[in-house]
């Protein structure tokens, strides 16, 4: 984000789905940005899709399914 543009808190909480079988690898990840601050939405998903679809290699890695999502200043908002 631009230093205007910069958040007040940012966290990222993942849950993640696991296979019954041993060795229980993960299936699916959920993905969910915490943000708060006087940020553009445009800007914030944009940084959002860079991050997963271009800067994560750990997703991609894993082989697994993923949704996302993010809570701008308390509102919820599905990526995918």
């Amino acid at each position: 984000f631009p230093s205007h543009d910069t958040p007040l808190t940012f966290r990222i909480e993942i849950e993640g789905e696991r296979a019954d079988e041993e060795p229980k690898k993960f299936t699916h990840l959920k993905v969910l940005y915490l943000i708060e601050g006087e940020i553009p939405k445009d800007k914030v998903v944009r940084a959002i899709e860079l991050s997963v679809d271009k800067y994560c290699s750990a997703i991609h890695s894993l082989g697994v399914s993923y949704s996302y999502a993010y809570r701008l200043n308390g509102e919820l908002f599905n990526l995918r």
